[in-house]
């Protein structure tokens, strides 16, 4: 509900953080990805309400995996853009929670030349800094998902990652207790 998270916005002017969206794809690819028909253009819609908060760092993640590879160039553009300010941060698909399922995983050679092709946007630094050590998930970070769910980062499904569901409680209320 984009009111609720302009709402959210709003009353957080004065203090600074760091949201990232997902986008992993053009307008079909993203939503089968998903599996959710108008994923791509919600977090596109969101990402146009970002834009209007300069107390928001705003990233763009983007997991490449086989289904999505062909249209990587065409997303860098569109994200540099359409959004400059914002940071755009890639990820190759790795063999955890649901990719070990599918068929989207990648060789060690297509790898590399992923990563030699995209260096720029692999090496660029995010507005918190590069995480050397240890994950921030549910102590200075977190994600929300799509259907609302705060999680402690994105890639976190299972049920013990969940630290809140949004439809049911506000957000400073979840993360406090």
């Amino acid at each position: 509900n984009y009111k609720r998270m302009k709402n959210f916005l709003e009353l957080s002017k004065d203090y600074h953080m760091t949201i990232k969206i997902s986008i992993d794809g053009l307008n079909d690819t993203h939503n089968l990805i998903r599996r959710r028909k108008n994923s791509y253009e919600n977090a596109i819609k969101m990402l146009d309400i970002l834009k209007n908060y300069d107390n928001v760092d705003t990233n763009v993640s983007t997991v490449i995996m086989r289904e999505n590879l062909k249209e990587v160039d065409e997303l860098i553009d569109i994200i540099k853009n359409r959004y400059p300010k914002f940071t755009h941060q890639l990820d190759i698909i790795s063999p955890i929670l649901n990719a070990r399922k599918n068929q989207s995983l990648f060789t060690l050679s297509e790898i590399q030349k992923i990563y030699n092709r995209y260096s720029k946007v692999f090496l660029q630094e995010s507005s918190v800094g590069l995480q050397k050590y240890r994950c921030t998930g549910g102590v200075t970070s977190a994600a929300i998902s799509s259907s609302k769910v705060l999680k402690i980062c994105v890639g976190a499904e299972d049920i013990e990652f969940q630290l809140g569901d949004l439809n049911k409680d506000s957000l400073l209320n979840i993360w406090i207790h």
